[in-house]
């Protein structure tokens, strides 16, 4: 008679264990910044780029002022629904007097370039990705299984021609314009070759040199 009490226990708190694990929320999945999408895109500090202007020979030096990778959560009704990576990378100019800024969210690579003197900007995704990290790019592509620029060869090049809405402020009031810019890039070294038709002028930006700090 002195067992039932005990065996009754058991059956309680194996009751209980089963219970509890039925209803155990499933932990909610961090997705993050796929290595093949930030080959593209996300550059460390230490990273530079000298380019040359082609038509005046001048030449302007962008480096990576910041970058970093956030973490960031979505909650619906005190519920946590998602957990992902945003990655983002500031970028200086020593001559063409412009900021240069990436964003890599909403699956999406987005390029954004402001010159604050001439109140010219404009921002718009040079390509997008699913959950097989394959890659869109937002305009007429053409791939390169090599291609020489100033007297350097690169390889596996991607030229994207993306029709660009500039921003244009004068008087507080913005005034938008589409131009047609090509963009020349490899993974993991970043823009090769960049032709900016903005609403005041067009320039041709090729590579000298660079340096990718790993």
């Amino acid at each position: 008679m002195k067992k039932y009490p005990i065996y009754f226990l058991m059956l309680l708190l194996l009751g209980s264990c089963t219970y509890s694990g039925c209803n155990r929320e499933k932990p909610v999945p961090l997705f993050s910044l796929p290595e093949e999408i930030k080959a593209w895109g996300y550059f460390k500090p230490g990273s530079w780029w000298l380019y040359q202007e082609d038509s005046t020979g001048i030449r302007d030096c962008v480096w990576v002022s910041s970058a970093g990778i956030q973490y960031n959560e979505d909650w619906n009704d005190g519920k946590l629904t998602s957990r992902y990576e945003t990655g983002s990378v500031a970028l200086q100019t020593s001559t063409s007097n412009s900021v240069i800024d990436y964003q890599i969210r909403e699956r999406n690579f987005f390029l954004r370039q402001v010159w604050a003197e001439q109140k010219i900007d404009f921002q718009f995704s040079l390509f997008s990705y699913n959950d097989n990290n394959e890659i869109f790019f937002n305009g007429n592509v053409f791939s390169f299984t090599s291609c020489q620029i100033n007297n350097t060869s690169y390889n596996n090049v991607k030229r994207v021609n993306s029709n660009i809405k500039f921003s244009v402020l004068v008087n507080n009031i913005y005034t938008y314009s589409y131009h047609e810019c090509e963009f020349w890039l490899a993974k993991n070294q970043g823009f090769l070759k960049k032709i900016l038709r903005t609403p005041v002028d067009t320039t041709y930006w090729s590579i000298i040199n660079y340096h990718i700090e790993q």
